[in-house]
């Protein structure tokens, strides 16, 4: 009987301690799972961050470029109004007390030199962008008069723009441009004032006493007469005949 009880019981205690282990597989089993499962869950929540900051990241940056245009639109705006209302008073009034003292030194009676048309603002009509630096534009005017009074190149009859500014290394345009800029006055009224000097210059001769005045013109280098006469007195205010007689007793003297 003893061994018969012992003997159950030793088949109890294996049975007991099988049941136990297979208690623990099913724990460590069961531990592995739920770990498992809950690195994924955190796994997911990592990317779900992820996710979030860069839909964040996105809304601040639509948030800074909307601001960004909203302002810009308000400024334009603002200036569109400005122009469409025109001048404030106090602009008007400050444009006002500007005036006088333009005119004022407008109509100044202080003679204007060579140096001082070379300072002219430029930036006016045709010649919006000029060609020359402020500095070359008074030598080109210089190189023009001394070109003026010792070659005397007006004295041609033929002479055009382009052959005057060829002589200065110039273009037509350039030439143009100097003469109207620098001095105030065009091509063919700068050549004609030199001729019209020359033919009262001629004029003031004693032996010109013999000359007609269509040789006077031709020296001076005028085309015809018709033209002689006009020009010269548009700029004189007298007829070449009339300046003649004018002088004559000068000259008799």
């Amino acid at each position: 009987m003893k061994e018969q009880s012992s003997g159950r019981a030793g088949v109890e205690t294996t049975a007991l301690m099988g049941r136990r282990r297979l208690i623990h597989r099913i724990a460590a089993f069961s531990f592995l799972l739920i770990t498992a499962v809950q690195g994924r869950s955190i796994e997911a929540a990592v990317a779900e961050n992820r996710s979030a900051d860069k839909t964040y990241a996105a809304e601040v940056l639509y948030v800074v470029v909307g601001v960004t245009l909203t302002i810009t639109a308000l400024w334009l705006a603002w200036r569109w109004w400005q122009r469409r209302r025109g001048p404030s008073p106090r602009q008007l009034q400050q444009k006002s007390q500007r005036q006088p003292q333009e005119k004022s030194q407008k109509h100044s009676p202080r003679q204007e030199t060579t140096s001082d048309t070379g300072r002219r603002r430029k930036g006016s009509g045709k010649y919006a962008t000029s060609a020359f630096k402020p500095e070359q534009q008074q030598r080109y005017a210089d190189l023009l008069f001394t070109l003026m009074q010792e070659q005397k190149p007006y004295l041609d009859t033929g002479l055009r723009l382009k052959d005057l500014a060829g002589m200065l290394s110039l273009s037509s345009h350039q030439l143009s441009e100097l003469l109207n800029q620098t001095l105030g006055k065009p091509y063919y009224e700068f050549i004609n004032e030199y001729r019209v000097a020359e033919a009262k210059a001629i004029m003031r001769r004693p032996e010109s006493a013999a000359m007609n005045m269509l040789a006077v013109a031709h020296a001076a280098g005028f085309g015809n007469k018709a033209s002689f006469n006009r020009i010269f007195k548009e700029i004189t205010g007298m007829t070449p005949s009339a300046y003649r007689k004018k002088i004559s007793p000068l000259i008799h003297a």
